[in-house]
């Protein structure tokens, strides 16, 4: 599978000087081949959760969303198993490579954990609290699930609206960020039921609630039927 590539060429900047040898990067491996074929459509092998990535990650995702708005809604609202899908988003980075300002850098990221971000910069736009529109949401019908992890993950944002709303609010690599995976941990168990529950790192985790809690709490726009393709 072929992961995003966010290439920005831009102007060349003064960079400050580098270690001779520089300590190698910890980098945490997705591990999308334990996830259910549909996610692994868009869940790529490539080492992308490092804290510095992810923070750049979720900067880049907010200035999509920012400038980007109604494209970026319909695509995270969508079947994201389609061709479509893949396609928008991908429409979104062209369209905003811009947003990363970082010299000649390239940064790598699988689609999920970009969609992730920029589901996290819309849920963010509404000055409610995430918690009372996740409890508000969950009082109506289910949202569509598109894979068997997907269900996991809207089936958690419904059962455990305070324990999401904390993950979504801790920074991203921080301590408080995994305190509140791992009071996840029960609801995923049991959300799970009879199917294998969902593996994946922190950053594949928090993308695929980030998802399933916006649909959930737009289920009007998530209720459309995608184009299967």
């Amino acid at each position: 599978m072929t992961p995003i590539l966010i290439a920005f060429a831009l102007a060349a900047q003064p960079q400050p000087p580098q270690p001779e040898n520089p300590p190698p990067l910890q980098q945490e491996v997705p591990a999308s081949r334990e996830l259910t074929p549909a996610h692994d459509l868009f869940y790529d092998d490539v080492p992308v959760s490092s804290r510095e990535a992810r923070i750049a990650m979720q900067r880049f995702g907010s200035c999509v969303a920012d400038r980007s708005q109604e494209l970026a809604a319909g695509t995270i609202a969508s079947d994201f198993t389609t061709r479509t899908y893949r396609s928008r988003l991908d429409r979104l980075v062209q369209a905003n490579n811009d947003c990363f300002r970082d010299g000649g850098r390239r940064m790598r990221s699988s689609r999920l954990v970009l969609a992730g971000a920029i589901a996290e910069a819309l849920i963010e736009r509404d000055a409610q609290p995430l918690n009372v529109r996740l409890a508000r949401a969950a009082m109506q019908p289910a949202t569509r699930a598109y894979s068997v992890s997907d269900q996991i993950a809207i089936c958690v944002v419904r059962s455990l609206p305070d324990e999401v709303a904390r993950l979504m609010a801790a920074e991203v690599g921080s301590a408080e960020e995994e305190a509140a995976t791992v009071a996840l941990a029960p609801g995923l168990s049991a959300c799970s039921g009879q199917n294998r529950g969902v593996e994946s790192n922190s950053a594949g985790l928090r993308a695929i609630l980030a998802t399933a809690a916006y649909r959930s709490i737009n289920g009007a726009a998530a209720t459309g039927t995608a184009q299967r393709d």
